[in-house]
């Protein structure tokens, strides 16, 4: 249980990491320490108040609220910076990231060793069945990464 509940903060931070760069990537440093801060302090209230009372599973629920508040924070923050896509864009690679966590969270009957590789499995189809990595966008990174 604690891993199925610990599958959406990957896909929290897997989002926070993108947003993360742009913020920095455009000056907001000062910004990101403030988020992080606050972020920081949202998980350890709700530590304090999940833990005790649902046990390991209330400390997986904390942290993915915790991610979920950064999330949010960083996206408010970045929004002030520069300006975000619209929404449309992120359709896509979310449900590959849903596809990749549906299957993860399947596999975890099997154990949670085979879990993550069926999930990127999974996400590596969807990306490409859904269009989120073009042929041309492989080809421009084999030109500068080889």
């Amino acid at each position: 249980v604690v891993f199925q509940i610990l599958l959406l903060y990957v896909a929290l931070t897997l989002l926070n990491s993108i947003v993360v760069c742009a913020l920095v990537g455009a000056g907001g440093d000062r910004m990101y320490a403030g988020v992080i801060t606050a972020g920081t302090i949202a998980l350890t209230l709700l530590l304090l108040v999940l833990t005790p009372l649902f046990g390991l599973a209330g400390a997986a629920v904390a942290v993915v609220l915790a991610e979920a508040v950064t999330l949010l924070l960083m996206l408010n923050r970045t929004a002030a910076v520069i300006s975000l896509p619209r929404p449309g864009v992120f359709v896509p690679p979310l449900l590959a990231g849903g596809a990749g966590m549906a299957v993860a969270w399947f596999a975890l009957a099997a154990g949670p060793l085979p879990a993550p590789g069926a999930a990127m499995t999974a996400y590596g189809v969807a990306i490409v069945l859904l269009k989120v990595i073009l042929p041309s966008d492989i080809l421009y990174l084999r030109e500068k990464l080889v």
